[in-house]
């Protein structure tokens, strides 16, 4: 399921991103739009998925894994400000607060699931031009929390508080709604055991 959303969704974003890369202001179904150097709250939401596997589901008869909780995914939201660096100045500071959770069910007992959280603080310098913008951040991730629950009973792993990096570009349609991709390195600790989660993700903007 995880797949087959985020494919769909990525041919939606690139398909976007094609019609408005090749707009021009005089077209009515593209609002002009640039950066405008102005303080900003920022809602965004999105996908993303990558990184080591943490459960999956196997298809009993066939023994094919079919869905897999991963790291790097899935569902994410942040909330936050976009502060300008001048009024001729390119560079803007972008600050979030947000949450990331994923959850796979079993296809055998629906009351068997697995998920994994966590709370996240990011902060990106972005350089703009005309409708669009690309920065680096970093991005540091609290509580992590991986939760089984099952017939056979309930498990939870607690992983330490952990940093990483990433890079996003970001495209306007008008003056309040963007889109972009953004791509994520951060590692999971718990103990001697490391997890890897690189991602790649999609989101949409809403400035006000």
């Amino acid at each position: 399921m995880h797949s087959l959303i985020f494919k769909s969704l990525l041919m939606l974003s690139l398909s976007f991103v094609f019609a408005v890369s090749k707009s021009k202001a005089k077209e009515p179904f593209y609002p002009d739009a640039s950066y405008d150097h102005q303080f900003h709250v920022v809602l965004s939401g999105g996908i993303k998925n990558g990184g080591d596997s943490l459960q999956q589901v196997v298809q009993v008869t066939t023994g094919e894994v079919i869905e897999k909780l991963r790291v790097g995914g899935f569902f994410n939201g942040n909330l936050g400000v976009v502060v300008p660096l001048g009024e001729d100045n390119p560079i803007s500071l972008q600050a979030t607060v947000g949450y990331i959770y994923d959850q796979i069910s079993s296809n055998i007992n629906v009351d068997d699931r697995a998920s994994f959280q966590r709370s996240t603080a990011e902060l990106i310098v972005f350089y703009n031009w005309g409708r669009q913008r690309i920065g680096v951040g970093a991005t540091a991730h609290f509580n992590p929390k991986f939760k089984q629950r099952a017939t056979i009973g309930d498990f939870q792993l607690d992983f330490d508080n952990a940093v990483g990096g990433y890079v996003q570009y970001d495209l306007m349609y008008d003056q309040h709604i963007s889109g972009g991709i953004r791509a994520d390195y951060i590692e999971y600790e718990l103990g001697n055991t490391v997890l890897k989660a690189p991602s790649i993700g999609l989101h949409l903007n809403y400035s006000f």
